[in-house]
């Protein structure tokens, strides 16, 4: 399987400068040249001979040869095909060209993977063309030729730091059952009936935080990609860090209108998800509208939510 084979970053020399291993609860990081750092261990994708040795490699994936000698990866393809057209296109949909680029490198990706196919792994690949985009501008590159096997290598290594979210529904909703009974357990005692709610949450924030940046622009990208590679080095990495930017997440006060909920004090205007249910009596709306604003203020640079959960501020 491409994750773990061939096409890793080791293969082609790219931990010439190896990531920083350091506790994430009690690091603060400092000010970065996120147009570098975004890439995480493909930093010699700045010297043009490692960008040729790249594209070349990529190249060398025959998809129609693939196809031929194996009719589960053609009927796999035939399946993912029609499902990439709509979910790259929904996301930017006045964006042809670079879709086509997101298409190439997804198809080849999952004609190498075993992963299963969905909505998120395309608004991944967004996030990351923005950070290969602006990688190579900041190195003088033009993107045609490059972008398109940078951004394969990339989502090639996501793919292997959080292979439990993608190689297999039942593996996935087990990981999901216990992150939400980590995260909200204390909810979940006074309500059980919650579960179905934070569970939902629960995916999207670590199907879907990476995502964020793809509904933002490319600094916001390259912060958020900074910090995920600086964090995911070992096997296990990636949970911990979307665990626990999720625990941060929630303990941050936040900007939210919960007075036809709130039993004590209605003018409140800054919530974390203990004052939801202290003041709440466990409502379902209460929490539901505090998870969406939570969401959104992820999104919004201006709120400063997501530099502030990243480096723990």
């Amino acid at each position: 399987m491409l994750v773990g084979g061939p096409f890793a970053f080791e293969a082609l020399g790219f931990h010439d400068k190896v990531l920083h291993k350091e506790a994430l609860h009690t690091t603060s990081v400092p000010a970065v040249d996120h147009g570098f750092q975004s890439l995480g261990p493909l930093t010699s994708a700045s010297c043009p001979w490692a960008l040729a040795e790249l594209a070349k490699e990529f190249e060398a994936m025959d998809m129609s040869e693939i196809c031929k000698q194996s009719p589960v990866v053609f009927e796999r393809m035939c399946q993912v095909c029609p499902l990439l057209d709509t979910d790259i296109v929904r996301c930017r949909p006045h964006a042809a060209k670079d879709a086509a680029v997101l298409k190439g490198a997804l198809l080849r990706l999952l004609s190498e993977t075993a992963v299963d196919y969905d909505q998120a792994l395309s608004a991944i690949a967004w996030s990351l063309y923005d950070v290969t985009i602006k990688h190579l501008g900041d190195v003088g590159v033009a993107p045609a030729g490059f972008a398109q096997p940078l951004l394969f290598a990339l989502l090639n290594e996501y793919l292997r730091r959080t292979a439990p979210l993608h190689l297999g529904p039942t593996e996935r909703l087990q990981v999901l059952q216990e992150e939400t009974h980590q995260a909200f357990g204390v909810q979940l005692q006074l309500n059980p009936g919650l579960e179905p709610l934070f569970l939902s949450f629960t995916m999207q924030w670590f199907l879907c935080l990476l995502t964020t940046a793809g509904q933002t622009s490319a600094t916001q990208a390259s912060l958020l990609w900074t910090q995920f590679w600086r964090h995911t080095s070992g096997d296990e990495g990636a949970l911990d860090f979307l665990h626990i930017t999720l625990m941060r997440a929630l303990h941050r006060p936040i900007a939210c209108d919960l007075s036809i909920w709130s039993t004590r004090t209605p003018s409140r205007q800054q919530w974390t998800i203990a004052d939801v249910s202290v003041e709440c009596n466990a409502e379902i709306a209460a929490y539901a509208t505090y998870l969406e604003c939570l969401k959104l203020a992820v999104r919004d640079e201006q709120s400063e939510l997501l530099t502030d959960i990243l480096q723990n501020r």
